[in-house]
């Protein structure tokens, strides 16, 4: 590193977390800069800076890639609540990772995890144009004015919730819906308000990249260069 780089980019090439996280990690007084908590954006370090996080000093580390298809009944996150398993029980990595984005604790399927910020941003941020594709399954049939809606969007409270496509199947009861911008627990909220009760929900495609690609059964993963990561998410595979 010759120039000097903004803090939160230093800290999501060091696999701390993504930009947006390292953002919140600094404003909560979290990171040190050479022995002083810098907690202010803007901050810019450079290779001879001596940068902390939970009183260790962050060295230059191995990026990984790691794509899993994540059962059903299994949380994103590493504070286990309520005995629930974590998909951090399933790969067991030295290395301080965490998930692109999430699938809630009912939901299933491809998931990414690794330790490069960058990369994180670029599959999650809307601008980059990484849509991420469902199959949803209801009680019931989902009704023309709720697919239309979703499509157009749908305000609940001050949240507008819209799909970028949906598709029909061959099952009445079962969609494909695609997001270009994933809100927290966007399908299950747009299915409630329309007093539909999901069955089940599986993510099947991030970009480009699908299970069918993979062959990953549920609870399965696969490490992965980045380029090939990229080629199956971006399709030059």
């Amino acid at each position: 590193m010759n120039d000097n780089i903004r803090l939160q980019k230093f800290l999501s090439e060091r696999g701390v977390a993504s930009r947006r996280k390292a953002e919140e990690l600094i404003i909560s007084g979290k990171i040190k800069v050479n022995g002083v908590v810098a907690d202010k954006l803007g901050v810019k370090v450079s290779a001879n800076d001596i940068v902390e996080y939970d009183g260790k000093i962050l060295k230059s580390v191995d990026k990984v890639y790691i794509v899993l298809n994540k059962p059903k009944n299994y949380i994103c996150s590493r504070d286990a609540q309520f005995n629930r398993k974590s998909v951090y029980d399933i790969i067991r990595e030295d290395k301080k990772i965490f998930t692109v984005g999430r699938l809630d604790y009912l939901s299933e399927g491809l998931i990414i995890l690794t330790n490069d910020g960058d990369f994180a941003n670029g599959v999650i941020h809307p601008s980059k144009g990484v849509k991420k594709e469902y199959i949803v399954e209801s009680d019931q049939k989902p009704s023309a004015n709720m697919i239309k809606n979703f499509i157009n969007g749908v305000n609940i409270g001050d949240i507008t919730y819209k799909a970028s496509n949906i598709v029909k199947t061959g099952d009445s009861n079962v969609l494909r819906i695609t997001l270009a911008e994933g809100k927290k627990r966007e399908i299950r909220e747009v299915y409630k308000f329309f007093g539909l009760k999901i069955k089940r929900l599986l993510r099947d495609k991030i970009g480009k990249m699908s299970l069918d690609d993979l062959k990953l059964s549920s609870g399965e993963f696969r490490y992965m260069t980045k380029n090939e990561l990229e080629g199956y998410i971006y399709g030059n595979i």
